[in-house]
C-alpha cells in the first residue's frame, strides 16, 4: 500500500483520508481522484478505496471516510461521484445503496 500511495502522491487529483480508533490504531482508509470522464461534461471524482477494520464496522467510520471524501469533491468542484465495487462484496453495496448512490452500470476488466 506504501508503495501505491508513494507513485500518486505528488499528484493533486489524488487524496487520501485515513480513520483512527482512540489507541491509535488504524481503523479506516478512503482514496479518490478527480477525472474529467469523457462521457460527461464536467469534473467527477471517484472513490477508489474505502476499507473499515472488522472491528471497527457498524460505527460510523467508513461513513464519515465517505463524508470526507464527499465534501472534498464538493469543494474540488466535482458535481458527482463514482465508486466501483466487486460483484461479491454484497455488503459494500447495501453500504453504499445507504449512503446514496446507486448501481448505474456494469464494469467488466480482463487482466493482461
Amino acid at each position: 500500500m506504501r508503495t501505491r500511495l508513494e507513485r500518486v502522491a505528488d499528484d493533486p487529483a489524488y487524496e487520501h483520508w485515513g480513520a483512527e480508533a482512540p489507541t491509535g490504531e488504524l481503523v479506516g482508509f478512503a482514496a479518490g481522484h478527480l477525472l474529467f470522464p469523457v462521457e460527461y461534461d464536467a469534473l467527477a471524482a471517484q472513490l477508489i478505496a474505502l476499507v473499515t477494520a472488522e472491528s471497527a464496522r457498524g460505527q460510523g467510520v467508513g461513513s464519515a471516510l465517505c463524508a470526507e471524501f464527499e465534501e472534498r469533491a464538493v469543494q474540488q468542484g466535482a458535481p458527482r461521484v463514482l465508486l466501483n465495487s466487486s460483484a461479491a462484496r454484497t455488503e459494500a453495496h447495501v453500504f453504499s445503496t445507504r449512503r446514496g448512490y446507486t448501481a448505474s452500470g456494469v464494469r467488466f476488466m480482463k487482466s493482461l
